[in-house]
């Protein structure tokens, strides 16, 4: 088999394995089973089902009648996969329009204002984490110096433990020889 007559099989195969339905009755199901989430649909293949005859011979009067007839079902799904990505983001938008032209047009203006507060979050984001940073290193900064500070008192308070001790020593010593 050719590499020519593959193609034509397996073409067969997947237009046969995928059922056929009508336009109407798909906008009808996606309204009432349409998830919260609105999803991107795929296109359907732009083949057309392969006949069990060949193609005309070209130039023939049937020739042009088949290439005109291929070429409308191929418009056909172009328009029908533009529109349902219009519709898609109509429901995406803040506002309703029902303008092709307005849809677009908003759809735009919404993502031109989404990229610019994520660039002033971005900045803004950013400038928090520095201003947090340096207040951190402040913090671990002040923090050393008030441990070395404790340290250094704890040691203070020690030595004065000794000597208070110490002091405590020499006067029952001196008790003891007073009263002998």
């Amino acid at each position: 088999m050719s590499s020519e007559e593959e193609q034509k099989v397996k073409r067969v195969k997947i237009e046969n394995t995928q059922p056929e339905q009508p336009s109407e009755s798909i906008s009808g199901l996606e309204k009432s089973t349409r998830p919260q989430i609105p999803t991107m649909t795929v296109p359907q293949s732009t083949t057309l089902p392969l006949e069990p005859t060949l193609k005309p011979t070209a130039g023939s009067e049937e020739w042009h009648t088949w290439r005109k007839n291929n070429h409308k079902e191929v418009e056909k799904r172009r328009r029908e996969t533009i529109n349902q990505g219009i519709k898609e983001l109509q429901e995406l938008l803040p506002t309703q329009d029902h303008n092709k032209s307005q849809i677009l047009k908003r759809a735009v203006e919404y993502i031109k204002r989404l990229k610019e507060n994520e660039d002033s979050n971005i900045e803004k984001w950013t400038l928090e984490k520095l201003i947090t940073d340096q207040a951190v290193s402040e913090l671990a900064n002040s923090n050393e110096k008030l441990k070395a500070e404790l340290e250094k008192t704890y040691r203070e308070a020690e030595g004065w433990r000794r000597a208070y001790n110490q002091s405590q020593e020499e006067l029952a010593e001196l008790k003891k020889r007073l009263k002998k």
